[in-house]
């Protein structure tokens, strides 16, 4: 049983890292009769060996300024072929057809090549340009690793998950606006950021369940957690609570030890178990924080709420339906089976904390 369990682990940490990138951004705009759209992209990224694999080093700027002539025309060609492939433009009347350009290789040498830190992501513009006359422009994206697409349209973000679509402008004869964003989009951002992407949030939940497999009690401690890290994710979004990442991070995987550890020694659930998820939601929250914020405007309270209360309720779906599928799975277990299953799991979840808190100690 403990070595299912550590290859299940396995599986799910090989699942979230099989790519360099986690999303994409894009600004989009009407421009007379047309849109244009100008998309940052990581320039190794959009080459297929760099796509899908585990043991793949991320790239910086430094390597894009090795590459050659014929290379950096093979990443143009690559970036055309990878979004066609992801991106799908369209309006009530049909797909829109678009040409992309690359600004950055306008000027001999490339722009990049003087500019930027070498450290830095080998990042490269792609502005595409369509017909856009009337009605309402969408933008399907099916990304093959899930990396999710940020737009931003005007004073609005919206965030486009793999496999979704979104209306993004509205054209009614020379005037265009943005769409007011879907609450569906951000659900959908939270729900990813458990299932798949959010191993150590994943781990933690699983170690809830773990101790006492009660479906009033699982979901009231899942309440509980989202509570939590919903009030350090709102604290930190409107800048009242900024901690350094770092200890952030190590926390985390702290909690993620602590709670399987605690699992070996406890009975049941009580009220010192509800005040530890307390503090470690509090902890995950600012885990939240540091990729959701970015993304929120900090002079709309409307539209920050919105992203917010978006993003939780779909981290909350994500954990009840981890929680149910456990249940579904090994609730029905006789007491003493279950308690070897909590025993082997737990210790599982404990060396994984312990093993993601030495790795992001070591990476300093």
């Amino acid at each position: 049983m403990l070595r299912l369990l550590a290859f299940a682990i396995l599986i799910l940490t090989t699942s979230v890292q099989a790519h360099q990138i986690a999303e994409m951004t894009m600004s989009l705009e009407a421009d007379g009769d047309e849109f244009r759209a100008t998309i940052q992209a990581d320039a190794a990224y959009m080459l297929p060996e760099y796509r899908g694999d585990v043991d793949v080093v991320a790239q910086d700027l430094a390597w894009l300024r090795q590459q050659d002539q014929e290379e950096w025309q093979r990443i143009r060609d690559e970036t055309v072929s990878y979004l066609r492939q992801c991106l799908t433009i369209r309006t009530p009347s049909g797909e829109v057809e678009w040409q992309a350009s690359f600004p950055d290789f306008e000027q001999e040498p490339p722009i990049f090549v003087n500019e930027g830190i070498a450290e830095m992501p080998p990042m490269i513009e792609v502005l595409l340009r369509g017909s856009f006359p009337s009605e309402t422009l969408s933008i399907a994206w099916d990304e093959p690793f899930g990396v999710v697409l940020i737009v931003q349209v005007g004073d609005e973000t919206i965030p486009i998950v793999s496999g979704y679509a979104e209306p993004l402008l509205h054209r009614d004869g020379d005037h265009a606006e943005p769409v007011t964003p879907s609450l569906g989009g951000w659900i959908r951002l939270g729900f990813r950021h458990i299932i798949p992407d959010g191993l150590d949030h994943l781990l933690f939940i699983l170690g809830i369940f773990l101790l006492q497999p009660r479906w009033k009690t699982l979901v009231l401690q899942s309440l509980v957690f989202t509570l939590a890290h919903s009030l350090t994710l709102g604290l930190s979004a409107i800048g009242w609570v900024q901690l350094p990442d770092y200890w952030v991070e190590l926390a985390i995987a702290a909690s993620i030890a602590w709670i399987g550890i605690e699992n070996l020694s406890l009975k049941e659930v009580g009220k010192g178990r509800y005040a530890l998820i307390t503090v470690f939601g509090l902890i995950h929250g600012l885990g939240f924080a540091r990729m959701l914020t970015p993304l929120l405007p900090d002079d709309r309270p409307d539209a920050l709420l919105f992203g917010i209360a978006g993003f939780n309720i779909g981290v909350e779906l994500g954990q009840v339906l981890v929680l149910a599928i456990a249940f579904a799975i090994f609730g029905w277990w006789k007491e003493a089976s279950f308690n070897k299953l909590s025993k082997a799991g737990s210790a599982v979840i404990a060396l994984a904390g312990l093993g993601m808190l030495a790795t992001r100690i070591i990476a300093g």
